[in-house]
């Protein structure tokens, strides 16, 4: 009831508006995790700063990080696998061309996507450590986090249409 208020407030007054947006907060979300006060941190692709985006690597970064979600990406492969990845084509960002709707989830698992790192870091060199990095399925990230249980996964679903080939 108080956010049908508030929305109705907000429509009618352009101040109500604005002071929704500027200064009214939600309450803090400790139900949803009790590991810290303040500051909520949510790893982006995982780590994406800190390694590869949406790799393993990215992943283990983000609870190294201490964060306490994480956002990912998935997509469906040719062969109806979910896949932790961004981009539905390779050469956004990979010196590769491809689709990943139209690649089977072991080729696409061939594919070293450790030159993501390149993008957060470009006057670095590419850690070892991260060499190669591949995309993950959405199995095993959730495999993953069962070990994290108080970590919130904000699961991005990629796709033309959510209910487009299964997914």
């Amino acid at each position: 009831m108080m956010g049908r208020s508030l929305l109705l407030l907000a429509l009618s007054s352009p101040f109500a508006g604005w002071y929704i947006i500027t200064l009214w907060q939600p309450s803090f979300p400790e139900h949803l995790y009790h590991q810290t006060k303040g500051t909520f941190n949510c790893g982006h692709r995982g780590a994406g700063g800190l390694a590869p985006e949406n790799t393993m690597h990215a992943f283990r970064a983000a609870v190294k990080a201490k964060a306490h979600a994480v956002e990912f990406d998935v997509m469906m492969t040719k062969d109806h696998k979910l896949v932790v990845f961004h981009d539905s084509k390779l050469e956004k960002r990979l010196p590769l061309k491809g689709y990943i709707e139209k690649m089977t989830l072991a080729e696409l698992q061939a594919v070293d996507v450790s030159p993501y790192y390149k993008k957060k870091h470009p006057d670095t060199p590419i850690p070892k450590k991260f060499i190669p990095s591949h995309a993950p399925t959405l199995e095993e990230v959730f495999r993953f986090y069962q070990k994290h249980p108080l970590t919130i996964l904000n699961v991005e679903l990629k796709n033309k249409n959510v209910r487009d080939r299964g997914m």
